[in-house]
């Protein structure tokens, strides 16, 4: 029911399966049982957030190449490994939300923002919260929990921001 509500937004929302993501699945270590639930799915994801520290082509042997996926980058040594994901898949490159402080990330914004400048990526902010407010429009796309107080605000800003290049979706509704 809430996913009609969500999904009957006149804006570019995404949610479950459409938008894909298990994010405490993935920083588990539970690679596989995440690509088997998103195999299970096939061509009801249309966004998919590529396994976190996962730097080969394994899940392109399970699951469907022609996602667009969201490289959650942790390190910025992972670079190399998303250019050349890159050169197979579509791709966002994915930056930890801000309130994520650096405990999962070894960069700034303004490092990650010269990155994705420099090699031409497209990015989504992941996680959004309440505090990212301010930033969310120098993404080309974002998630956040749709049960979340700040994810309301979240939304409500992001409406502002809809445009036509522009894709904004809602993670973690009714999994």
């Amino acid at each position: 029911m809430v996913l009609n509500v969500v999904r009957s937004t006149p804006t570019e929302l995404l949610v479950y399966p459409e938008f894909f993501d298990n994010a405490s699945l993935l920083l588990d270590g539970g690679t596989d049982l995440y690509l088997r639930e998103l195999e299970k799915l096939g061509d009801r994801v249309l966004i998919a957030v590529w396994p976190d520290y996962c730097y080969s082509f394994y899940p392109l042997h399970i699951v469907r190449s022609d996602y667009i996926w969201v490289y959650p980058l942790h390190l910025l040594k992972e670079i190399d490994f998303v250019l050349r994901l890159s050169d197979r898949v579509t791709l966002y490159l994915g930056y930890l939300s801000i309130h994520y402080k650096k405990i999962l990330r070894d960069y700034s914004l303004e490092q990650f923002l010269e990155i994705a400048k420099l090699y031409g990526l497209p990015i989504w902010l992941m996680g959004a919260k309440a505090r990212d407010l301010p930033y969310i429009c120098i993404f080309d796309g974002f998630d956040t929990t749709l049960f979340h107080r700040s994810s309301i605000e979240v939304r409500e800003l992001s409406r502002s921001f809809v445009g036509k290049e522009r894709v904004h979706t809602i993670r973690g509704a009714a999994m």
